[in-house]
């Protein structure tokens, strides 16, 4: 990646040139959010495939209580669209993602003013397959250096045909920060059918070389509605250990 930076008084302004392109990566089986079929090679829109240049641009400015910025990115879209590969008989058989070609113009702004924070992010994509906007917009308050509350509306104008779960919903949460102890705790509602995804994070450091994390996500409701419904199905603990050298 090559990233060139401007700082005129009017702001701050990046130019990125993405000369190659990493297909995402499946969790597989053994991963705690995978997918129900067997994912196929990848297609490409682009006859360059992996090695075509993308490139991006972005300005931001902070204006008194508000930070802005707006970008716009041409070239191989980063989230895959998935289609599914039939048998002869039709049973579904496996899913191929497809990497399309798209713009995409997004705008962040975030006003803060004592212990409130307002927050948007919004994004317009267009492609050869289709065209949409989704956005992001929430509060948050601290009631103190070490505690706050937040919430959230997530929307994505593709609706049940959306790459992401969480694409209608209501998100809320908390985060306490101590000396040794991070803990937040978040949960999304889907407005549509009530469904809950909940989630728990604690770390804490051990000492001056160690650290552990706890990650907890809990999925209820009825999948069979979701356009990510194995990522609905699947709950999961996990600890992991760190030490440093």
């Amino acid at each position: 990646m090559v990233n060139v930076r401007f700082f005129p008084s009017t702001g701050l302004f990046e130019a990125f040139l993405l000369p190659f392109f990493r297909e995402r990566r499946s969790a597989g089986r053994g991963g705690a959010i995978w997918s129900p079929l067997p994912l196929a090679d990848a297609e490409f829109e682009h006859s360059w495939g992996r090695h075509h240049p993308d490139w991006a641009l972005r300005w931001s400015q902070m204006i008194g209580d508000f930070n802005v910025a707006v970008a716009h990115f041409g070239g191989t879209n980063r989230q895959p669209r998935f289609e599914v590969t039939s048998d002869p008989s039709g049973e579904a058989e496996s899913l191929t993602p497809h990497y399309d070609q798209i713009d995409q113009t997004s705008l962040t702004a975030q006003w803060t003013h004592d212990a409130w924070l307002v927050k948007l992010d919004a994004v317009r994509r267009a492609s050869q397959v289709e065209s949409f906007v989704a956005l992001v917009g929430g509060i948050e308050f601290a009631f103190a250096t070490y505690l706050s509350v937040f919430a959230e509306y997530l929307y994505d104008g593709r609706g049940s045909g959306a790459t992401t779960s969480m694409e209608h919903d209501v998100f809320a949460g908390t985060r306490l920060l101590t000396q040794d102890w991070t803990i937040s705790s978040r949960v999304f509602v889907d407005r549509r059918n009530s469904n809950l995804v909940l989630s728990t994070t604690a770390s804490r450091r051990i000492g001056d070389t160690a650290a552990a994390e706890l990650d907890g996500r809990w999925f209820r409701g009825d999948s069979s509605e979701e356009p990510s419904r194995a990522n609905r199905l699947d709950s999961y603990l996990a600890l992991k250990l760190t030490y440093f050298f």
